[in-house]
């Protein structure tokens, strides 16, 4: 079996001068590998010809111009060095041309980088610095070591997780001992973090020990020690440098006369099988474990044969079959509530994720109406909120630009298909029937998005529509809504308004709502007749809109799905985009239709999508480069393509149904998230940003991983 190994030879302190040797060296000893140098060509073959291999068969250059420095920021490496040799590298091993990537780069960055290209197993939010320490009883491994600064319980208990499945799969235990990192052993001890993991890890399948304090690392007290990537980082770094002080002062009181260097000499055996137990050099390259593909991380400062270590745990990882092995044993072995995710990550169309069902069972009969709706124990003491299916909905009636001009012709207003598709991109859009109500609309995407969820009818506990189309002034269409679904269960039902950004605002209401306990499975709509509001005299208004309905349900999971949201509002603008019209003693004072500035639309809408947009990102701890999907507010191609190009994203990345839907309102962004869940772009695992912009002014975003 030959080994395939592609090395980021520009990473590191010192970059190729250590890199290029050590892969030297790897390759004359290990005639069954293959080595993929990535980076700067020219600097690569200078040190090929020092070490008199610039024809080794072996050794292959692929070239990339740029270079991740160690102190480059996460977003630097992500959107503006595409083509450095770390991303080069990791690229290969995507794109199967080699089986595991060996990189000294700056951590943060190689993380970032790994996530994005590789992207993570299913049920695992973070991957982490995984690494076997020697102990008094063989080895301990550690996680993490410095990949996750921050991290909250539930990361903990997948650190844990995934050490089981790699002690199970490495060494055949079948039930590895874990410890969690703390100040002390009493579970009263550390901070709520730390408590909080506790919790979890001692309600999980696992072999929980309970706290392990610093000095059990190298007693070998349990097989997996677990804590944050600061805490892990510390002690790896305060462990290489007390072997390092013991290594000199040893050498320093062997060298102080002519008889301690005699007994220097007798114990010359002793001293050589110390010297190797605590080389720091040897034990030299850690995998990042949760990736899809193998990568191991050496330390930026090491020399040519700390280097060589790194490159040799690739190969021996790769011979062993670790990441198939450890792949099988995080099936197997993970947490019920772990599998339950996984399950649900491996759904197809239209069934994203049914965590949220499968780890909080819902209730097959509801409350009678009016009475009190109780919020529901949870499992875990952290509830988050995850897409557990979509829904859409569109009248029957298509209208084309073509058919849309010739009625408008019939009233002397001119418009052409060209005409409006080069100011908006619209071709088509969807009118409802004047007997069809908005609720109406709202129905069948709901019962699609139900469908797909999985679950009950009567375990919906919340309904939020987001609309500024209601069928009647009050009640709320959310109530309606509930009444023609069939839910009998006195759940929650209201109306948001915030027009084009309704969605959004939705969505991180419900978000909220599940997050606090009260709920946990929410259905939450966007719909709209846009069509009884325009004024088909004003052709700049009346091309525009459409009328449908999407719908989401979000359900509760010990695991995040929403990962951040972010909305804002400024009243001083309402005049550029409003309906100017009340109920006043029976008739409508004002006027009844919609009324648009376009241009301060315009101007409006592209500074502050982006703005939000980054928002919501940094709020999520995520750049732009780690969003796998676009899903703008459907109203105007070029304000949608600004967007995506402020964001770094490739046009390709962003789904566009604002051709053929038009502009829906707040009905646009599911509909275009449940267009391509259904088509198979979205997938599972997939991090999609959502983001709105509409009349009051109203502005949001939202990050989900689907």
């Amino acid at each position: 079996m030959t080994v395939k190994i592609t090395i980021d030879c520009m990473g590191g302190d010192h970059g190729p001068t250590v890199t290029v040797p050590a892969a030297v060296s790897f390759a004359r000893s290990h005639p069954d590998a293959e080595l993929v140098l990535a980076g700067l060509d020219d600097a690569i073959r200078v040190q090929l010809k020092r070490c008199k291999a610039l024809d080794m068969r072996s050794l292959s250059i692929v070239n990339a111009s740029e270079v991740v420095a160690m102190d480059d920021s996460v977003e630097v490496a992500l959107r503006k060095k595409k083509d450095s040799s770390m991303r080069v590298a990791l690229s290969l091993v995507k794109d199967g041309c080699a089986q595991a990537c060996i990189s000294a780069g700056n951590t943060g960055a190689l993380m970032a980088v790994s996530r994005y290209v590789l992207k993570t197993l299913a049920g695992i939010e973070r991957p982490a610095i995984a690494f076997a320490l020697p102990s008094q009883r063989g080895y301990t491994t550690m996680l993490d070591l410095g990949a996750n600064v921050d991290c909250e319980p539930q990361h903990l208990l997948q650190f844990a997780e995934m050490g089981h499945a790699l002690v199970s799969a490495i060494e055949g235990k079948e039930r590895p001992s874990i410890g969690l990192l703390n100040i002390g052993e009493e579970v009263i001890k550390g901070n709520d973090i730390i408590k909080r993991a506790g919790e979890l890890l001692r309600a999980s399948t696992l072999n929980f020990r309970g706290n392990v304090e610093g000095n059990d690392i190298y007693r070998g007290t349990v097989d997996v020690i677990v804590c944050d990537g600061f805490v892990g980082n510390v002690a790896l770094k305060t462990s290489e440098g007390l072997a390092q002080m013991l290594a000199d002062i040893i050498r320093e009181e062997f060298s102080r006369s002519w008889a301690t260097k005699l007994m220097a000499l007798l114990a010359l055996p002793v001293l050589s099988r110390f010297k190797k137990r605590v080389d720091s050099r040897q034990y030299n390259g850690a995998a990042l474990l949760g990736l899809r593909n193998l990568v191991i991380k050496s330390h930026g400062s090491a020399d040519a044969y700390g280097f060589e270590w790194a490159i040799k745990r690739g190969y021996d990882a790769v011979k062993n079959g670790v990441l198939e092995r450890l792949t099988r044993a995080l099936e197997e072995n993970a947490d019920p509530l772990a599998r339950a995710a996984a399950t649900g990550a491996g759904a197809g169309a239209g069934e994203l994720d049914v965590s949220g069902a499968q780890a909080f069972p819902s209730a097959t009969t509801g409350t009678a109406a009016g009475s009190t709706h109780r919020p529901h124990e949870m499992v875990h003491s952290t509830i988050y909120s995850r897409v557990l299916g979509t829904g859409s909905y569109l009248p029957s009636a298509r209208v084309t630009n073509q058919e849309l001009a010739g009625r408008l012709a019939q009233q002397g207003i001119e418009t052409s298909d060209e005409w409006i598709v080069a100011r908006t991109g619209i071709r088509a859009r969807y009118f409802a029937e004047p007997e069809q109500t908005t609720s109406e609309l709202a129905l069948i995407a709901s019962q699609r998005a139900i469908e797909a969820a999985g679950i009950d009818l009567q375990a919906v506990d919340l309904i939020i529509v987001a609309t500024s189309t209601p069928d009647f002034v009050f009640p709320s269409t959310a109530c309606l809504l509930q009444n023609k679904l069939g839910i009998r269960n006195g759940c929650a039902a209201f109306d948001v308004q915030a027009v084009c950004s309704g969605f959004a605002y939705a969505l991180a209401v419900a978000d909220g709502l599940i997050r606090s306990g009260a709920h946990r499975n929410a259905l939450v709509v966007g719909a709209e007749t846009f069509s009884r509001l325009l004024d088909f005299n004003d052709r700049t208004t009346c091309v525009l809109f459409g009328d449908g309905a999407g719908a989401v349900v979000l359900g509760a999971s010990d695991r995040p799905g929403l990962l951040a949201s972010a909305l804002h509002a400024d009243g001083s603008h309402a005049h550029i985009l409003c309906t100017p019209g009340n109920v006043n003693g029976g008739v409508v004072q004002g006027s009844a239709f919609l009324h648009m500035d376009g241009q301060a639309v315009f101007k409006l809408a592209v500074n502050v999508l982006e703005k939000v947009a980054l928002e919501a990102l940094a709020k999520a701890g995520m750049s732009a480069e780690q969003i796998d999907w676009l899903i703008p507010h459907q109203a105007n191609i070029r304000i949608m393509q600004s967007t995506c190009r402020k964001l770094g994203l490739p046009p390709e990345r962003m789904i566009v149904t604002v051709d053929e839907h038009g502009n829906t309102s707040a009905a646009s962004i599911p509909l275009a998230l449940d267009a391509a869940v259904r088509d198979g772009r979205i997938k599972p695992g997939d991090h999609v940003l959502i983001e709105g912009v509409g009349g009051g002014f109203t502005w949001g975003a939202a990050i989900l991983r689907m």
